[in-house]
This record gives C-alpha cells, sequence and structure tokens, in this order.
C-alpha cells in the first residue's frame, strides 16, 4: 500500500509540472482524506474482516475507497488528456510523440497498481492457491515499471531529464510552465514548407505570442521571424554591424543616441509587490530585473525603505554611474540590436522562400504608428507617433525596415491571429471564435 501511495504522489506531482494544478490540487485533497480514514480506521485495516458490517468502520472504508477511487480516476484521466493534447498539437514532433506514449502507459498503469494490491491483499485472508503468487507478482511489476517511467528511468531520450520534457508538454497545453520558472528565448523560426510568416507581432498579447511561438516550433504551417532574447547567451545586450554603416551597429539607425538613464534601471520594490500577488512571483520578477541589468550593463538601484534624502542621493550617484556608462557604450541600446540582425535575417529568408509577410497590430490600431527609415533616430518624432501607434517599440523599427527594403506585407488587427493560424492549418484550441478583421496588403 505504501507503494502505491508512493506513485499516486509522484504521479500527483508530475501533473503539476505538466500544468494542471486545478486536477493535482483535487488529488491531494482526496489523498489526504484516505489518509485521514485509514489513520482513524487502523484496527480494521489490521483485522480486515473483522466488525465489517459496523456503521462507523464501513462508512471510513466507504470514505477510504471513494477517496483513493476518485484520486486514481482523474489522475488517469489527466495522464491521458496531457498525452492526447500533446499529440494533437504536436504530432510531428518525435519526442513529444514518444512522451505522449509514455504518459498513456502511465495513465493505463494508473488504476491496475492499486486494484491488483487490494486484491492481493484480499487473497492473503482466502485460501491461498497460484492465483495469489500470480497477482504478487502482476502487482511488483506493474509497481516496478510504473516507477521506471514515473522517474523517468525508462522512456525517450528527453525523459532522462523529465522536467525539460514537462515542460515542453506544459507550454503545448498552454499552462506556461517555462514562463513562470524561466524565461526562454525564441531566436525565431522560418519553416521551409510554410506560406506565412508572421514578421512582427505585438509582445504584450502574451497569450497570443506563445501559441505562435508554439506553432512555429511544432507545426510548418507558419513561420515566426519575430526574436525574444533573454540574456548574454541568447544575445541580449550584445550589438550586430550595420553592413550599410561602416563600423558601427543597427543602434544609432533605430534609436538615434540614447540618454544615460536608459543604463540606470530602477526597481521600487512596493511596486513590485503590488504587480506580483505572491512572495514567489515577486522574487522571481526582482531576480528577471537582476539578470536582464547584469545582461544589458545596466546599473540596478533598489529603492526598498532607505529615507528620502537617502534615496535622492543614491539616485544621483546611480545617474552619474549610468552616465559614464552610457558615454563609454557611445550612448547605443544597453539592450543591444541583436535582435534587429536575427529578425532581419529570419525576415529576408522567408521572403525569399516566397512566403506572405504578416505584421499584427494592437486592438484596433491597425496601420497606425509607421515611421519611414529614416526618422527612426529621431526621438521627437517616436514620441509623438507612440501616443496613437498600434505597434510596439520593436515593431516599428521591423515596419519601417520593411518598408524601406519594398516588402509586401499583410497588415492584422491582432483580433484575426486565431483566423491565420487557422488559415495556415494549425490546430488552434485557444481561439475564441473573434470578429472578422479586414487585412490590409501593404506594398
Amino acid at each position: 500500500m505504501l507503494c502505491n501511495a508512493a506513485q499516486m504522489q509522484m504521479t500527483n506531482l508530475k501533473l503539476q509540472a505538466l500544468g494542471f494544478h486545478i486536477s493535482a490540487r483535487l488529488c491531494k485533497t482526496c489523498m489526504c482524506v484516505a489518509l485521514c480514514a485509514a489513520l482513524v480506521d487502523i484496527p480494521i485495516f489490521v483485522f480486515w474482516f473483522q466488525d465489517w458490517t459496523m456503521g462507523e468502520d464501513l462508512l471510513l472504508k466507504t470514505i477510504f475507497f471513494c477517496c483513493c477511487a476518485a484520486t486514481l480516476l482523474v489522475q488517469s484521466y489527466g495522464l491521458c488528456h496531457a498525452a492526447s493534447r500533446a499529440l494533437c498539437l504536436a504530432w510531428h514532433d518525435a519526442a513529444i510523440r514518444t512522451t505522449a506514449a509514455c504518459l498513456y502507459i502511465n495513465a493505463a498503469l494508473v488504476i491496475p497498481g492499486p486494484l491488483l494490491s487490494g486484491l492481493g491483499a484480499l487473497a492473503f485472508h482466502a485460501p491461498r492457491d497460484e492465483i495469489d503468487i500470480l497477482l504478487l507478482t502482476a502487482d511488483a511489476s506493474l509497481q516496478v515499471l510504473n516507477v521506471l517511467l514515473l522517474s523517468g528511468l525508462v522512456g525517450p531520450q528527453q525523459w532522462a531529464r523529465p522536467m525539460e520534457a514537462l515542460q515542453k508538454l506544459a507550454e503545448i497545453h498552454g499552462f506556461g510552465l517555462s514562463s513562470k520558472a524561466k524565461r526562454i528565448a525564441f531566436p525565431g523560426r522560418v519553416n521551409p514548407a510554410s506560406s506565412n510568416c508572421i514578421v512582427s507581432f505585438p509582445g504584450k498579447y502574451s497569450e497570443q505570442w506563445d501559441a505562435a511561438v508554439l506553432a512555429a516550433n511544432s507545426q510548418e504551417g507558419v513561420s515566426l521571424a519575430c526574436v525574444f532574447l533573454t540574456d548574454r547567451a541568447s544575445g541580449l545586450g550584445q550589438h550586430a554591424d550595420n553592413p550599410h554603416s561602416l563600423g558601427s551597429c543597427w543602434c544609432h539607425a533605430l534609436y538615434g543616441s540614447l540618454p544615460a538613464n536608459t543604463y540606470l534601471s530602477v526597481v521600487d520594490v512596493q511596486q513590485l509587490q503590488e504587480e506580483h500577488g505572491t512572495q514567489s512571483e515577486y522574487q522571481q520578477a526582482l531576480d528577471f530585473k537582476k539578470a536582464d541589468a547584469v545582461a544589458m550593463g545596466q546599473l540596478l538601484l533598489i529603492k526598498q525603505d532607505q529615507a528620502h534624502l537617502d534615496w535622492e542621493r543614491q539616485l544621483a550617484e546611480a545617474l552619474k554611474e549610468a552616465e559614464a556608462r552610457c558615454l563609454a557604450n557611445h550612448g547605443r541600446a544597453p539592450w543591444g540590436c541583436r535582435w534587429f540582425e536575427e529578425w532581419r535575417k529570419n525576415a529576408r529568408d522567408a521572403a525569399e522562400l516566397g512566403q506572405t509577410l504578416h505584421v499584427f497590430y494592437f486592438e484596433g490600431k491597425t496601420g497606425q504608428g509607421k515611421i519611414a527609415w529614416q526618422e527612426l533616430s529621431d526621438p521627437k518624432v517616436r514620441e509623438k507617433v507612440r501616443s496613437y501607434s498600434g505597434l510596439g517599440a520593436s515593431q516599428t523599427a521591423e515596419v519601417a525596415y520593411l518598408d524601406k527594403e519594398g516588402l509586401s506585407y499583410v497588415e492584422h488587427d491582432i483580433r484575426e491571429f486565431e483566423i491565420l493560424m487557422g488559415a495556415s492549418g494549425i490546430t488552434a484550441s485557444w481561439a475564441a471564435n473573434p470578429p472578422p478583421c479586414d487585412a490590409q496588403v501593404q506594398h
């Protein structure tokens, strides 16, 4: 019984890793209730058939078995659901297929294991025969197999590092395990078999962005030229040569000369805590701020409980240091321009493959906020456009470059995202029947 309890707990942890938090909590509650019933009724479990008809004992047994049955059914369904969704959304990914197969096997073994254990326990109180040995052998074999699968010792190569495999499945289910635990860099992906490529996307629509990344990575129906850099290793804070300006990177063409305060990252602890409800979320956000500051060479200044005069003094000293860093970096963007070079290559590759390029705008602002390439470095122009723009800051540069290069693209309201996914043959379980919008083609 202890082995079965351990397996149920391991399965619960797997459900949590897959993002089925409500199901995992429900199972945990049922397991706790069953444990309490068992502890109260220990004499009955020791002397199994004694006083079976006593009302209180029968009630405790009923509670115990019902809670165990509910836990096993929910766990089995959760694993099957996870595997089925994974196959529907990323069926051509070999690693996902193998991982899904392991989940199906786990789901199939969740119920028979405890059932055989129960039958084996009953057999000990009945006249013994060869069936006893068969039940015990089958029970032990199933438990060993299930433990091997749950622990990752048996399964696809990725299963040797189970959290990575579960993380990938969690992303497929849209639970954002990665976004809660770790920011995943995305270098863009141009699928040769695709006829459509998203070349500019507003990052504030995180759910649709995650879906676009998943579709580009796991299916060939769409390409995604946009990039997302999260650390120095992926290119954050790094620069790329501008082939049109010898000896310069893209920064001055994209941003002009940036002010010193861009090299200063100020974190207000109280505000950050209000934005992130739990302590773990707050700590994670603070860790991201620290990591970003290191990657971009920014000075991190944390406002916590300093006296007003102390804070003003620290801020003045920090601004002085930021000015020195800005001067040393020739006024370039601390976040770098590597992202633009990677995006430019992706957009060029998609255009050369004859893919239709797509630009998404904020809701209700299609076509608004475009700037000519030569005006990107003018802070006054950028500031004026920002008040009504339907493009994010990076998008403004992307669209300006597309116009400069004469690359045609189709403009969309963000509400058309699911429509494009459907037209590209992408299985979009997140779609919500958005209202139709008229796309605009720019030449």
